[in-house]
């Protein structure tokens, strides 16, 4: 899908969010998301689980795949998104909605889950619902950077 949007592929894609994202905090930051890579000139194709994400890639390489609730290994994250740039480049959001993240308990085991992501190869960005439901776009321009430093412009 690319940043012109017709309004029935608007239609098709909200409707692929609803069904996909768990929470209404996911469901702001994907919409930011979408609204910020298409702001910055970049092609957005939305997924489903890794399968898919691998091979929209390598059919379209100037694409930004972005895949709701994908399983990595032992882990189900919120989303993942990926760029061809040289490489496959991989960043893993998680949007923390403070009731299942408010614990000293939970912090820890979402570091840990980070520190596992992160050597499987993966970047990881972590937000909170506050951080989504205050200020979506800042969010969601952190990707944009970190695609621009990812070397994909």
């Amino acid at each position: 899908m690319s940043t012109t949007w017709t309004d029935e592929t608007d239609r098709r894609v909200k409707k692929f969010i609803s069904l996909t994202v768990e929470s209404p905090i996911e469901e702001l930051f994907i919409e930011a998301l979408r609204g910020m890579l298409g702001a910055n000139g970049y092609k957005l194709i939305l997924c489903l689980g890794l399968d898919d994400l691998y091979n929209t890639l390598s059919e379209r390489p100037n694409y930004i795949a972005v895949s709701p609730q994908v399983d990595i290994g032992h882990y189900r994250v919120d989303f993942l998104i990926a760029a061809l740039a040289g490489t496959y480049k991989y960043l893993v959001v998680e949007c923390d909605g403070h009731e299942f993240h408010e614990t000293k308990k939970q912090a820890a085991l979402d570091r840990r889950r980070d520190r596992e992501l992160q050597l499987l190869g993966y970047d990881v960005f972590r937000f909170t619902g506050s951080e989504i439901y205050n200020c979506a776009p800042e969010c969601a321009m952190d990707v944009v950077e970190w695609l621009r430093l990812s070397g994909d412009s």
